[in-house]
Formats: structure tokens, C-alpha cells, sequence
């Protein structure tokens, strides 16, 4: 954790460790996108997308570590491991909303 602000009897703790989320629109639509996980949810409102990915980090973490030798293995998911094992280290999703880094951008598709 790292001080980020001390007055008198108060001080202020955020994590140090990050993961990105990152919320864009498409129509109707909002994609919360996690590019550490490689983790994508739609929903109605962006509010949402950014609820449903956190269960779908759980629900990622969970299935991780139920099928770790194939996952730690895997060369596109071993890379995960890391951010898996501090995930699991978390009490509740109180502290993993702590790590994660909300940003909002558009999305460009270019064709090749």
C-alpha cells in the first residue's frame, strides 16, 4: 500500500498494484474490457459492464485455480498467474475494485 495523504489522525492507503479496465460504447452497448486478463463483458450502461466484469475476473480466478496446471501452462494464460495469485490474496471485491484502474475511451476498428 502505498500513504497518499496524512492529516492529523487520518491517512489515506491506496494499492499499489493496478489493473486496467478499460469502458467504451458501441451503439447501444458498453464493453468493460480488462487487457490484463484478457476479460470482456457488454452490458446496458457502463455501471454494469464495469459490475459484470469484476464477477467475471472472480469467475476467471476461480477457474484458474481449478484447472491451474493446464492455465500456468498455457502460453497465452501463464502470464496471468501474477495478477491471478494477488487476486486470491484479496479479502473481498471491495479490495479488487481497489486495483482496478476505470478508464473510458472509443474503440476504432480498422480494416486491414
Amino acid at each position: 500500500m502505498k500513504l497518499l495523504t496524512k492529516e492529523k489522525d487520518t491517512a489515506i492507503f491506496v494499492p499499489e498494484k493496478k489493473m486496467d479496465v478499460v469502458v467504451f460504447r458501441d451503439d447501444d452497448q458498453y464493453t468493460a474490457y480488462c487487457p490484463d486478463l484478457d476479460l470482456a463483458t457488454a452490458q446496458d450502461s457502463p455501471e454494469a459492464a464495469i459490475e459484470d466484469i469484476i464477477l467475471a475476473i472472480r469467475e476467471y480466478v476461480e477457474d484458474y485455480m481449478k484447472n491451474f496446471e493446464t492455465y500456468s501452462k498455457s502460453p497465452n494464460r501463464k502470464q496471468h498467474l501474477p495478477l491471478i495469485q494477488h487476486i486470491v490474496s484479496l479479502k473481498d471485491d471491495w479490495e479488487l475494485r481497489e486495483i482496478i484502474e476505470v478508464r473510458y475511451g472509443d474503440i476504432y476498428i480498422r480494416s486491414v
